[in-house]
């Protein structure tokens, strides 16, 4: 073994630990995502752009309160 190789060796397995540090991190994440979908929902005068998981993206009342939430969301290239 020469002098020489031997940093190209340890520098191959620092690639390869890194490699499968970076799959681990990757694998947490997706196990932590959640599918969610977007809804309009009627809330009193009005209608709210919303995550199925509850949370809230705009609201909308008064009149054409349900076409500006339509609006919205075309404008932003999502299907409800």
């Amino acid at each position: 073994m020469t002098d020489a190789s031997l940093p190209a060796t340890s520098l191959c397995s620092r690639v390869d630990v890194v490699a499968h540090e970076i799959q681990a991190l990757s694998a947490a994440a997706d196990a932590e995502m959640n599918a969610v979908a977007v809804i309009l929902k009627p809330i009193d005068h009005g209608w709210a752009v919303a995550l199925t998981d509850g949370r809230e993206l705009a609201r909308f009342t008064g009149l054409a309160a349900k076409w500006r939430a339509t609006r919205y969301l075309a404008t932003r290239g999502i299907q409800a």
